[in-house]
């Protein structure tokens, strides 16, 4: 049936390739120039998009992200389904996931399902942790992994992001619906070393066990800052807590450092900084980093790690000692 998939998805796509570039076009104009009139991140749609294409193709559930983006101003799952509609054509006549999204991507996929990847990796990761009750989501952006019936976190749940993007989400999520009981917003600012206090004033226990997720952030940090929020995120909970990270490699970092990427980023005062050298001894480069914050490497899983240039990205985790 694969076969057959790509001989019905290849000349369907060269006859929609107008309709999709329309799609593209009205997602990409959405997601730059309503998010910048609004104030709020534009990468941050770039999540929920993939975790919408998850849940409209079976790949997983993600039924939450999918109802909070059909609320958003700054994207359109019309358009977004229209761009994509060959692979979802493709997708159904394989009977499994087709090109995109697909979770377990080849090399030459691999940068394309970035999203669905490392989605499903920390899900994974997360579902180990099943009997701690307390969740730190650090620069939570719009995610929905504490929202609707199918909520994945099993405890109380507190969402640090800057003012801005949660007075955005706030609103989106009661338009969108959306229960959201377990979930505490605490405004903050990761350059300033000060944020962990409005986390304490919202309720959060430092004696308690927590799952601390810092996923989608490391990039925009100088390496200063990331290492810093690690050492002061390792200062608030008990051994037995754990940090789930994600890194991108430096090469990645190099594409979005240029000039008209950083142009585009710019429209929403968005920049790009840091990426770690995956292409050789990727967990030497790793466990460095998490040395200079006081923390021992756990588990790591790499996007395409025999690719040339090395890995694209990594998550990695970091179980607390005490």
């Amino acid at each position: 049936m694969r076969a057959l998939a790509w001989i019905v998805f290849v000349p369907l796509q060269m006859l929609w390739l107008p309709i999709s570039i329309v799609g593209s076009a009205v997602v990409g104009i959405r997601q730059l120039f309503t998010s910048r009139r609004l104030g709020v991140s534009q990468t941050a749609v770039e999540i929920i998009n993939g975790r919408w294409a998850m849940d409209v193709f079976g790949v997983a559930n993600q039924s939450a992200a999918r109802q909070l983006a059909r609320a958003l101003p700054n994207t359109s799952t019309v358009a977004l389904g229209l761009a994509l509609f060959p692979l979802w054509v493709a997708r159904h006549i394989a009977g499994a996931p087709f090109v995109y999204p697909t979770t377990d991507p080849q090399n030459a996929l691999a940068g394309l399902n970035l999203v669905p990847w490392r989605t499903d990796r920390i899900d994974s990761l997360l579902d180990d942790y099943s009997e701690v009750h307390q969740y730190v989501i650090l620069g939570s952006g719009l995610d929905t992994r504490g929202y609707g019936e199918s909520a994945s976190l099993p405890g109380r749940i507190w969402e640090v992001d800057t003012e801005s993007n949660i007075r955005f989400k706030k609103s989106q999520i009661i338009k969108a619906g959306l229960e959201s009981d377990s979930v505490t917003y605490v405004p903050a600012d990761f350059s300033d070393d000060s944020w962990p206090d409005n986390l304490r004033a919202a309720g959060f226990d430092e004696n308690r066990q927590t799952v601390f997720l810092l996923e989608g952030v490391s990039l925009y940090l100088t390496r200063d800052q990331l290492v810093r929020t690690l050492t002061i995120t390792a200062s608030l909970a008990p051994a037995g807590s754990v940090l789930l990270m994600d890194l991108y490699s430096s090469d990645v970092v190099a594409v979005a450092q240029r000039p008209l990427a950083r142009r585009l980023l710019a429209l929403t005062d968005e920049e790009i900084h840091f990426g770690v050298d995956f292409r050789h001894t990727p967990l030497d480069h790793i466990e460095e980093l998490l040395a200079d914050a006081g923390l021992q490497r756990g588990r790591v899983e790499l996007l395409a790690p025999d690719r040339p240039r090395g890995a694209y990205f990594a998550i990695v985790e970091s179980v607390f000692s005490g």
